[in-house]
Parts: structure tokens; sequence; C-alpha cells
């Protein structure tokens, strides 16, 4: 179905935003953490997943 595909790369592009900005703020403030990079790898997997399933379906 398409609205799977369409949330899945509405989730990616969100989770990478987040993921971006966590880890921007966090240089700054010379803080470490590492959700942001879980967040990030996780915003690559929904948009893969998105991607790979596009191709399946068309």
């Amino acid at each position: 179905m398409l609205i799977g595909i369409i949330l899945g790369f509405t989730l990616g592009i969100i989770l990478l935003l987040i993921g971006f900005i966590a880890m921007i703020t966090g240089k700054k403030k010379s803080i470490s953490k590492q959700w942001p990079g879980w967040v990030l790898l996780a915003g690559i997997a929904a948009i893969l997943t998105a991607t790979f399933n596009m191709i399946m379906l068309y």
C-alpha cells in the first residue's frame, strides 16, 4: 500500500532531522550522548525499508 511507503519516508526524515539537531546541539554544549546516533540509524532504516517496499510493490 502506498500509505506505508509515505509514512516510512516521513518517519525516516523526521528521525533524521531530530538526530542531526540533537548531535549539533550536543556538540555545541560538548555533551556526549549516544541516543542521537541511534535515532539517526532508525531514520536511515525507516527510509531504506520504505525504499525497498516501493521497489517491491512497483
